[in-house]
């Protein structure tokens, strides 16, 4: 398990697992997180590609804003079939 800093307000643990591809695809919402998604890969280990996505249109992994978090707040959602990292702001994408 991720020690995460600042430590989520809830954690819910289900079944199944994420699977890292043998190369990653983040997608962000923007190139000011150009920077939270190169630390992403680095933290996973992961070499991969950096692309500006619309919502909606999923990668391996994504990095979206959304505006109904608290500012530098994060939401980190892993399924069997990508991870999303919905934040407030960079602050948040940085956590």
């Amino acid at each position: 398990m991720l020690d995460f800093i600042p430590q989520p307000k809830k954690v819910a643990a289900k079944t199944g697992a994420f699977e890292l591809p043998k190369k990653l695809t983040v997608g962000i919402c923007g190139w000011r997180f150009h920077p939270a998604a190169n630390e992403l890969l680095s933290v996973l280990g992961k070499k991969g590609d950096v692309v500006i996505r619309d919502k909606g249109l999923t990668d391996s992994a994504a990095i979206q804003r959304n505006d109904s978090i608290k500012p530098e707040g994060y939401r980190l959602k892993i399924t069997g079939a990508h991870l999303l990292l919905e934040v407030a702001d960079l602050a948040g994408a940085a956590n």
